[in-house]
């Protein structure tokens, strides 16, 4: 329980974190036309890759503490929410030909719909990951207990 807390905290810091390293190193454009790129396989980025790794990573030594689902989705996401959450105040363009200053809430809503869509199945691998690799340690260093009926006399 208390780590779950603790990871559940630490998805604050996480999303204001990627919020600050992408509008002062990248920016939303940028972001997007990197993500993009990698996405359909016109320009892949090393960087797109990376981070995805990070994020199961982290996934993986969330749930290999043996923090919950939810825990380890909030802290998957959070970093991919606050990215997102960078189109805040960017121009884009309308269906009816111009262009829109991108609202508040409106870049909470993407934020959260992208944060989801993404985090949650990186979330799955990291989870799965970790979990995985705990049951192995578990198995390997022989804390489950006995193994057998007869060593249990």
């Amino acid at each position: 329980m208390d780590i779950s807390l603790l990871i559940g905290l630490l998805t604050v810091p996480l999303a204001l974190g990627s919020v600050w390293w992408v509008d002062a190193n990248v920016g939303y454009d940028a972001l997007v036309e990197l993500v993009s790129g990698t996405w359909d396989g016109t320009s892949p980025e090393l960087g797109v890759f990376l981070a995805a790794a990070v994020l199961v990573g982290l996934g993986a030594v969330s749930a290999g503490l043996n923090s919950g689902l939810l825990p380890t989705s909030g802290l998957v996401i959070a970093p991919i929410f606050g990215a997102a959450l960078t189109r805040y105040g960017t121009s884009v363009p309308t269906y009816g030909g111009g262009t829109t200053v991108v609202s508040l809430p409106e870049a909470v809503a993407y934020a959260a719909y992208v944060g989801v869509a993404f985090g949650v199945p990186i979330a799955l691998c990291g989870f799965l990951l970790g979990a995985g690799l705990r049951r192995v340690g578990v198995v390997l260093t022989d804390t489950a207990g006995p193994s057998r009926p007869t060593e249990q006399a």
